[in-house]
């Protein structure tokens, strides 16, 4: 099981966001805990350039395995979410 979603993430990604635009910086926004269907977007809109979602994925998930990277496609309203996992790990 992964970890619990932190509700004031909303919060804090919007306003770290403000403050990478503001000195216009190139730094990424990446969550990394919680996310699932139901905050993935929200998180996206409040400005996270990247989602790591791997342990929701894998749990609603059963990807065929063969000796390739597995790569899962989702759609998240207009925003793709791509979870890929590899034995290399």
């Amino acid at each position: 099981m992964g970890q619990k979603f932190i509700e004031n993430t909303y919060r804090k990604v919007n306003e770290l966001k403000a403050l990478i635009m503001e000195r216009k910086s190139k730094a990424l926004i990446e969550i990394d805990g919680g996310v699932n269907q139901q905050n993935a977007k929200p998180l996206l809109d409040a400005g996270a350039d990247a989602l790591v979602a791997g342990n929701f994925v894998f749990s609603i998930i059963e990807p065929k395995r063969n000796n390739s990277a597995i790569k899962i496609r989702l759609m998240v309203n207009s925003y793709s979410l791509i979870v890929c996992k590899t034995d290399n790990y």
